[in-house]
């Protein structure tokens, strides 16, 4: 699996569009479907964090 930003403005707009919408999972939803626990919001942010870097990183 790779993380990456979006490829333009209008890219990004769709996303957001889509996540406005209820297209999208929240990062602990997914978190919690991986573990079967809540995650703590310590884990949530470190891996916003992390994700944040990847997309800079690549």
């Amino acid at each position: 699996m790779s993380v990456r930003a979006p490829k333009d403005d209008e890219e990004a707009r769709r996303a957001r569009l889509k996540v406005a919408l209820g297209g999208g999972r929240s990062i602990a939803d997914v978190i919690e479907e991986i573990t079967g626990d809540a995650p703590e919001d310590g884990l949530v942010e470190t891996v916003k964090e992390r994700l944040k870097a990847a997309t800079v990183d690549g």
